[in-house]
């Protein structure tokens, strides 16, 4: 009677076990009292989401509780051997016939497997989160930097941050708790995690969209400030009305698309503050957007105070304009003839003494011109005739035509000088370099306008060019280390003149021009 008492509590024991645990086709229906026997974690442990303790580690539990069960029966002594002498009843006990038993052994073997038959309706629910996955393996910036090169449209935008908004709302749909047989699951950390995660979208694809619109609310507040502050300004003189006067119209232009300006910037703040938390703005910020339209109003209200205040004002500056016309046409004739009989192309002057005048020519130049500019913007503001300035128009080419060669002059008289003051020792090793430099020179001088042929400062700078590239080619022969002090002798001899090269490195390159090289060539080339 004891081994069958013994056999039924273990058989119960273990029945009751696999009763508690075990699952039909992976899922049970429990009744209102039972609760699942194991409560386990849904985690998101990159890449995947696994079940914290796994599978694996259940069926571990209950492998040792089965055991732990059968254990017990490993005290109670079999009573059928107490005959025995007592060191050899010790080790027989109920453990060894119970454990034998057909019909236990086949619930034990049961237990050992039977998370097995949930395992795939596990895998298939873990499985469902695997749409959720692009949220944590897939690269932020790199999403948005190709979203970004699509230049979506505010609609695009709100599209995108609307999908991110149902994600997050779908993934707070999801059960907290989901039962598959004795487990169950829980989503919470998970739904946690991923809701998370889909708000750093959101704030992703929200903070550029912010700056955005940060950058397009600072340009027009900008704008606002800037332009009040021209309409603030007096209006003196010509130059002054003229400037006002483009600065209305600007307004009057802008005036007729600023909807398109500033509507997409309120567009882009409302969605911000539908898809971010409260406090994304700086205070400044907030007060920059809650006053942009009504600082646009008051520039405009602005730009109509100024425009009738000009319309009583600009019959005095017409008459002043028509004078200064008048006068500038006198002046304009006079600045011609004193061109013509003191300008820079006068024949038999001095190049050097051409360069200053045409210097001083020039910036006289610069002062008729930007009143004539000033003038012409008077005649189109007031809508008067053109008028025209023969004798400008012909300064100016003349000026230009002097400028190509007084300019190149200039540049050939400055390279020389400057070549002059090197030492022997430096001009030898760059005399390739200052021949490039000139030859540079000869392409520009070929180009002048024949026209400038019969000025003497057309023949001087010839003379310079060539004087120049006879002699390079002496100095690079000079140059070369069979150059002994012998030659040297036998130069200062053929020139009728002195100096000491070998030995001395503070010779500069000026006394070998001084020496008359070009004069001497052919006798120098055959030394």
């Amino acid at each position: 009677f004891m081994y069958q008492a013994l056999l039924h509590s273990a058989k119960t024991s273990l029945n009751t076990l696999k009763k508690r645990i075990g699952s039909r086709k992976g899922t049970s229906i429990l009744t209102a009292s039972q609760r699942p026997f194991f409560d386990v974690d849904v985690q998101l442990i990159p890449p995947n989401v696994l079940l914290s303790p796994s599978l694996d580690e259940i069926q571990k539990c209950i492998n040792e509780s089965a055991k732990a069960v059968l254990a017990c029966y490993k005290k109670i002594k079999d009573w059928g051997y107490f005959a025995l002498p007592e060191e050899e009843r010790f080790d027989h006990t109920f453990f060894v016939r119970i454990t034998k038993d057909i019909e236990l052994v086949k619930v034990a073997l049961l237990l050992t497997g039977c998370i097995q038959g949930i395992r795939n309706t596990v895998a298939e629910y873990l499985d469902s989160f695997k749409k959720y996955d692009w949220l944590w393996k897939m690269d932020k910036d790199e999403n948005y930097d190709k979203f970004a090169k699509t230049e979506p449209s505010l609609e695009t935008y709100e599209a995108k941050l609307a999908y991110f908004g149902s994600i997050e709302k779908e993934i707070g749909g999801v059960s907290s708790i989901h039962i598959i047989g004795a487990l169950s699951l829980n989503t919470k950390h998970l739904k946690t995690h991923l809701r998370e995660d889909c708000h750093k979208w959101t704030l992703k694809y929200s903070e550029k969209l912010h700056t955005r619109a940060k950058a397009e609310l600072d340009v027009m507040t900008e704008y606002n400030r800037v332009t009040m502050g021209k309409l603030s300004r007096k209006v003196e003189d010509l130059d002054s009305l003229g400037f006002m006067m483009q600065v209305l119209k600007e307004v009057r232009e802008k005036e007729s698309s600023i909807d398109i300006d500033i509507d997409p910037i309120m567009d882009m703040y409302h969605m911000l503050e539908c898809h971010l938390p409260s406090g994304f703005m700086e205070k400044e910020e907030i007060d920059n957007k809650t006053v942009l339209r009504s600082n646009w109003k008051k520039l405009v209200a602005q730009s109509l105070a100024r425009t009738d205040e000009l319309s009583k004002t600009q019959i005095g500056f017409k008459d002043g304009l028509t004078k200064d016309i008048a006068e500038f046409k006198v002046d304009v004739q006079t600045f011609q003839d004193d061109f013509t009989h003191n300008g820079p192309l006068v024949k038999g002057l001095a190049p050097m003494d051409a360069v200053d005048r045409l210097s001083r020519f020039k910036e006289e130049l610069r002062i008729r011109k930007r009143k004539f500019d000033l003038y012409h913007g008077g005649e189109i503001l007031f809508a008067l005739p053109h008028q025209e300035y023969p004798g400008l128009e012909k300064v100016t080419k003349d000026v230009k035509l002097a400028s190509l060669l007084f300019d190149l002059y200039v540049d050939v008289i400055r390279s020389i000088n400057e070549w002059k003051l090197n030492t022997w020792e430096s001009a030898a090793a760059n005399v390739s370099d200052m021949s490039d430099i000139i030859e540079s020179y000869a392409g520009r001088f070929k180009k002048l306008p024949g026209k400038l042929r019969d000025y003497e400062s057309f023949a001087a700078l010839r003379k310079e060019i060539e004087d120049f590239q006879t002699i390079l080619p002496l100095l690079a022969e000079l140059s070369k280390d069979s150059i002994k002090a012998r030659h040297w002798d036998e130069v200062m001899k053929i020139c009728n003149t002195t100096f000491e090269v070998v030995g001395n490195p503070e010779l500069k390159l000026q006394t070998l021009l001084e020496a008359d090289l070009v004069s001497a060539k052919d006798e120098i080339e055959e030394i």
